[in-house]
């Protein structure tokens, strides 16, 4: 990614901008702290989708007891339809 972004027409020319650091630093800095970022993204990831599965589940979850509290008209539990 480093490589594509340094020779790229969006990001070759960024390389000569005062403050910029070269294409040899930035791989150079890719190196050094690409495990770390790595992992850190990894366990974000995992942590984000993880609270977006429980989330999901209690939303299933609630469903599913309200679908145990439908009832027809005459009292009769009604199985099977599903509440916004």
């Amino acid at each position: 990614m480093i490589d594509r972004w340094c020779t790229s027409d969006r990001g070759a020319w960024k390389l000569a901008l005062n403050g910029s650091t070269s294409h040899v630093e930035q791989q150079f800095g890719y190196c050094r702290y690409a495990q770390a970022s790595d992992s850190w993204l990894d366990d974000f990831l995992s942590t984000l989708l993880a609270a977006n599965q429980q989330t999901t589940d209690a939303r299933g979850s609630a469903r599913a007891s309200r679908r145990d509290d439908i009832r027809s008209v005459d009292g009769s539990q009604v199985i099977g339809l599903r509440p916004c």
